[in-house]
């Protein structure tokens, strides 16, 4: 059985995009006569305002590593491939 996505969020886009989902749920609810709606509730745990860089967290050999491992995915989402030219 195929599986259709027609959304993809991202995590640097969390709260708008789980915005969107949750108003599509309720859409999907109101179509089916559901008394429950979805609300989002803005949570935060573990906040941090640490803004480091990624490249922080790598090594050049662990940034090729994961630069290949994840080459299709880079390409899908339209991330760069490589750390020093992403932006959050």
């Amino acid at each position: 059985q195929d599986t259709q996505v027609n959304f993809i969020g991202k995590f640097e886009r969390f709260e708008p995009d789980l915005r969107h989902v949750i108003d599509e749920l309720n859409v999907c609810a109101a179509n089916a006569n559901l008394e429950k709606r979805f609300q989002f509730k803005n949570i935060h745990i573990n906040r941090s305002n640490r803004q480091r860089e990624l490249s922080t967290y790598y090594s050049q050999e662990s940034e090729q590593i994961v630069s290949e491992l994840l080459c299709a995915d880079f390409e899908l989402f339209n991330y760069p491939k490589r750390l020093t030219e992403y932006e959050a």
